[in-house]
């Protein structure tokens, strides 16, 4: 006989495998479906883009596979070379520029997305990697500049997907760039395999990072680092070898799909580094909620719940003077504080203040405002000494792309990383600390993971919106 707990316990197990059930029928939909992608102008004008690449996948004809380069007993060296990408110039970009400092070609005949791999070769490994370097340099002297751009693309891409993914990027962004490949199964039934396949990769992503911060001493870099899904897996894990070395400039996180509480495992402690760092968290995404079903219901750092920066705060080194460069006076139980006590009574007036313009936005937040409506928020170089350095979360609900979601937004990635602003007709707007997705909070409740804390740092918290004028609106 079944008592009242034992009835709970046998529905709540239903429940669980409809919902697994569900999920699953979702996923295998999903894999069939194609992924919209973002209406462009349609255009006969085309640009190749020439990008650095490195990979630990496998040489495949016409360029790399989706397994690792080492089955077993791994050399732990990577393949190097340059791919050139042909893009559409959808926003007919004219600027000689281009051409003369990024090298970037017109080649009318040319048959757009497609991909061309030059492979670096010689005698050894090392010869390999002193020419990838040789050419970096090049690259960027040619550019003028030093700033470097590294892409880390996510889980179910192939090699030309991702090489895709980058020269999109950097059509928009016009910056020199670098992407990592790492073995992805360009299959959403292989996210199992991907995710072994991406903790393999990290002592390769590390020893590249550890070559940049070599070659970094030399030739000075700033490097923006843009990483989307599963690829920003090797971007946090890898975040003590990049603490206070200077290299990072810009990281932009992409529906990261880590959870939540093991980023914070990372990067407790880290805070005081004073690089722009953004988390981009999307409501449309429903690629995180079926990771979140595998990982027991537990959220995924790119599903945006405010929770998760709790305790992100910016912490002080030993030195008794705080990151902002106020003096600070060490109690005896070992804790600072600002000498200032006014100090703190601002701070937490200007909290207070940032919390009530976020709750004067409803909680459905809407993705378009009337311009009039709109407060704008900063971010990035903008943003209060105080906060800057720390991880803001932005939702870019309203520009992600298809029906599944969990796309790279590469125009409005460009801007924010160019200007701080998310670019023509897009505006940042206060946010109210995110609660995930619908889809997220049943999985969750499906888990029976209980209420979860959906409060946090709202004067982190913002959101894309579309600008909408008074003749628009009507």
């Amino acid at each position: 006989m079944l008592d009242g707990r034992s009835i709970y316990k046998s529905r709540g197990s239903s429940w669980q495998i409809y919902s697994w059930l569900f999920i699953v029928a979702l996923g295998l939909w999903l894999t069939n479906s194609v992924q919209s992608v973002c209406c462009k102008e349609k255009t006969d004008a085309r640009w190749q883009v020439p990008l650095l690449y490195l990979t630990d996948r496998n040489a495949e004809k016409p360029d790399y596979g989706s397994r690792r380069k080492y089955v077993i007993d791994c050399k732990h060296d990577m393949y190097y070379g340059v791919a050139d990408v042909v893009v559409a110039d959808y926003n007919n970009k004219k600027d000689q520029r281009l051409a003369d400092q990024l090298g970037w070609t017109r080649d009318p005949k040319a048959n757009v997305d497609s991909v061309h791999c030059e492979q670096i070769e010689g005698a050894d490994p090392h010869e390999i990697k002193r020419k990838f370097f040789d050419r970096l340099t090049a690259m960027l002297d040619k550019s003028g500049d030093n700033k470097l751009c590294l892409f880390v693309h996510g889980a179910a891409e192939g090699f030309d997907d991702a090489a895709l993914d980058a020269a999109a990027l950097a059509y928009s962004l016009e910056y020199p760039l670098v992407f990592y490949s790492w073995p992805s199964v360009p299959k959403l039934l292989g996210y199992n395999v991907d995710g072994g396949n991406n903790e393999y990769s990290q002592a390769h992503f590390n020893t590249f990072l550890r070559d940049l911060l070599d070659y970094h001493k030399e030739h000075p870099l700033e490097l923006i680092i843009v990483s989307h899904s599963m690829g920003n897996r090797l971007v946090i894990r890898a975040a003590h070898l990049l603490y206070r070395s200077g290299l990072v400039k810009d990281a932009e996180l992409v529906s990261p799909d880590i959870d939540a509480e093991t980023f914070k495992h990372y990067i407790l402690g880290m805070e005081a580094e004073h690089a722009i760092i953004r988390i981009y968290t999307s409501n449309r995404d429903k690629m995180l909620p079926l990771s979140q079903m595998f990982y027991g219901g537990y959220y995924r750092l790119g599903e945006g719940v405010g929770a998760m920066f709790s305790g992100l705060k910016k912490t002080d080194d030993n030195s008794g003077s705080s990151s902002s460069g106020e003096q600070t006076d060490v109690g005896t139980d070992g804790k600072t504080g600002k000498s200032d006590v006014s100090a703190a009574s601002k701070s937490s007036a200007r909290s207070a203040d940032s919390t009530a313009i976020a709750k004067a936005y409803s909680d459905d937040e809407p993705t378009s405002m009337l311009a009039r409506d709109i407060v704008n928020v900063p971010s990035g170089k903008a943003m209060s000494e105080k906060s800057r350095g720390l991880a803001e979360r932005i939702d870019f609900t309203a520009v992600d792309e298809g029906f599944r979601g969990h796309s790279i937004p590469f125009d409005m990635l460009a801007s924010m990383i160019r200007t701080d602003t998310p670019g023509m007709g897009l505006a940042l707007a206060p946010a109210n600390p995110g609660k995930g997705s619908n889809l997220a909070r049943f999985m969750r409740w499906s888990h029976h993971l209980g209420k979860v804390d959906d409060h946090g740092d709202s004067d982190l918290c913002k959101r894309i919106v579309k600008v909408l004028h008074e003749r628009t609106a009507k």
